[in-house]
């Protein structure tokens, strides 16, 4: 089969190595597309009491099947209860595997521990995201995990195997945590994974919190200094964008007031005898300005059984991309 393709497609960097060691030609063209998921739907805009802070939250989505190595995490779990840290452990899915997991988890006695929920809706989803502290996906094998990028959209810290693609869902240390797969007594190791006890959940600077500590690594020096020749019109630009997104979306947070530096802005200079020439009026270069300043959402597409959604990317990012309006007569 190998030998007659002449393009592929691929998820993830590790499914393309696996395409070469079983046969697939390094001269013939790839293309990587990695999954994309609805930033504007898994998004977490009411963080303030979802969470219960007393009560460690844990969630896995998946089909019930021996690929996603619920056994290990469940065991792993039961070591977590056996050190007197309390949890409650939510799976969303179902699978062949179903009947095996809760007999385990009944063995096990985390019955109280555990929750199975079935298959359920998006929305329904969404209400688990917003009370969970951290994410799990121990699987053995996974292409690349969607419910991995929507727990991060939703500001819920993952922890993952290094299973295929899923080292490439997150950046170990920085955006969630990766570990070794199909070993669970490294999972259960408490010098492996964070300390969960020792956590104190704030509900909102989970993934946040991570970047919004990388940002200021990358604009300050040790002490404090502004640093790579950042001017004060991008440090608000990051502040208005980024930062005050960021905190907002914490606990207790109701406002975030910029403060300090320059917006950016534009200005554009027309010239009164080309519009006269070719007959163009102001509000003619007004509304080709703003229509060429903005996103436009399309429906999503079905590849391989993975949706794609489809976006048109058009926000201004430079004088050319001004230059570049159209103008309707």
């Amino acid at each position: 089969m190998w030998l007659n393709i002449n393009k592929l497609h691929v998820i993830s960097n590790d499914l393309l190595n696996l395409a070469y060691t079983n046969g697939f030609k390094k001269n013939v063209p790839y293309q990587k597309i990695t999954p994309a998921i609805d930033t504007s739907f898994f998004i977490n805009q009411s963080l303030k009491d979802a969470s219960n802070k007393n009560l460690l939250q844990l969630m896995t989505i998946g089909r019930l099947h021996w690929k996603k190595d619920y056994t290990s995490i469940i065991i792993a779990l039961k070591n977590l209860k056996d050190r007197g840290i309390d949890f409650e452990y939510t799976i969303i899915g179902d699978g062949p595997e179903e009947e095996k997991l809760k007999y385990l988890v009944y063995e096990l006695g985390l019955i109280n521990n555990i929750i199975f929920t079935g298959k359920i809706s998006q929305k329904e989803i969404l209400i688990y995201f917003k009370k969970s502290h951290f994410y799990l996906q121990y699987s053995l094998q996974e292409g690349f995990c969607n419910a991995v990028l929507e727990a991060q959209s939703m500001g819920v810290l993952p922890i993952v195997s290094n299973a295929e693609g899923l080292s490439e869902n997150v950046l170990n240390n920085k955006t969630g945590w990766v570990i070794q797969k199909n070993s669970p007594k490294l999972f259960k190791n408490p010098h492996t994974v964070p300390k969960l006890k020792k956590i104190q959940i704030n509900r909102g600077l989970g993934l946040t919190a991570q970047n919004t500590n990388v940002l200021k690594k990358n604009i300050e020096d040790e002490k404090g200094n502004v640093t790579g020749g950042w001017d004060l019109q991008e440090l608000r630009s990051i502040q208005d964008y980024y930062v005050k997104y960021a905190l907002s979306s914490a606990s207790g947070v109701s406002e975030v007031a910029s403060i300090g530096g320059y917006v950016q802005e534009y200005q554009v200079d027309v010239n009164p005898e080309l519009m006269r020439q070719y007959n163009i009026e102001l509000h003619h270069i007004v509304k080709a300005v703003k229509e060429s300043n903005k996103d436009i959402g399309a429906q999503t597409l079905e590849i391989n059984q993975a949706e794609y959604l489809v976006r048109g990317l058009g926000y201004v990012k430079s004088i050319e991309d001004i230059e570049l309006s159209l103008i309707h007569i």
